[in-house]
């Protein structure tokens, strides 16, 4: 959202067996553990709202501000079969916005450990992201700010699929746990359980697992995602503090500092 853009850029998982050894018998039991739910034909529905707010001179923040009007984004389960590439036995997420770019698909495999994305199709043009602090900072999150990619890097068109494979979720969610996502050279994503919250989903609290994304080419960016086993994602976060305007008048900054927050929470789930 604020991209909801690649949400979704965005959500995941079945189920797995793991064993466990019966103490008398030496029989492996297997057991059932928890999952992203992806039942077929299961719809999200999600509102995004992005608010700016400047730092004086003195480094005080002044009032938030709505920066665009407020999105909404819809993903649907519309296969757990398909196939891409060769590669099969693919859950089909199909997404799309009111936002303008902000349609596509995303192909994911759920392992018996991992819940990995596999592919993805869906920009309406082939356009590739700005170098960092060479045009527009603020437009560039606009865009990019769930789903940062390289310096420079290119997005493809709606009629192109593009294999990307990265792991969404590692199994079971515990807390603690952490993973790496090299998603090219130099240029690594690191996802960490942090904690369980109780988030409100029409009017009941939900257990989530906040699980919390570092960038190591943006240090100035903290993104969560609240993901529940019954609801599936519930609520993403992104806050980059500090940061400096750039334009492309202006590459090395206009003295003006943001603080800059999107968040995309879950307003309707069936299936």
């Amino acid at each position: 959202m604020k991209p909801f853009f690649f949400l979704f850029t965005v959500i995941f998982v079945l189920a797995f067996l793991s064993g466990c050894k019966e103490n008398k018998s030496g029989i492996v039991i297997p057991e059932k553990v928890e999952k992203y739910p992806t039942a077929l034909n299961t719809e999200w529905e999600y509102e995004t709202t992005t608010y700016i707010a400047k730092y004086d001179k003195n480094g005080n923040l002044g009032m938030d501000s709505l920066a665009w009007p407020t999105s909404y984004s819809v993903v649907r389960i519309t296969s757990v079969n398909d196939s891409v590439y060769g590669e099969k036995n693919l859950i089909r997420f199909d997404f799309g916005s009111n936002q303008e770019y902000s349609t596509g698909t995303h192909w994911y495999r759920n392992s018996e450990r991992t819940f990995e994305m596999i592919a993805y199709s869906g920009l309406e043009r082939d356009w590739v992201t700005p170098i960092k602090r060479k045009s527009n900072k603020l437009a560039f999150l606009k865009y990019l700010s769930n789903n940062l990619l390289p310096n420079g890097a290119l997005f493809s068109t709606k009629d192109s699929t593009y294999l990307f494979k990265k792991t969404v979720l590692e199994y079971p969610l515990t807390v603690g746990n952490s993973w790496d996502i090299y998603i090219a050279k130099d240029f690594l994503i690191t996802k960490t359980i942090v904690e369980k919250k109780q988030l409100l989903f029409n009017g009941k609290s939900i257990e989530c697992f906040d699980i919390k994304s570092i960038y190591n080419s943006a240090q100035d960016l903290d993104i969560h995602d609240y993901i529940s086993l019954d609801y599936g994602l519930v609520k993403r976060e992104t806050i980059a503090d500090s940061m400096e305007v750039t334009t492309t008048e202006f590459p090395n900054g206009t003295g003006e500092f943001l603080r800059y927050k999107s968040t995309s929470n879950l307003i309707r789930k069936s299936n």
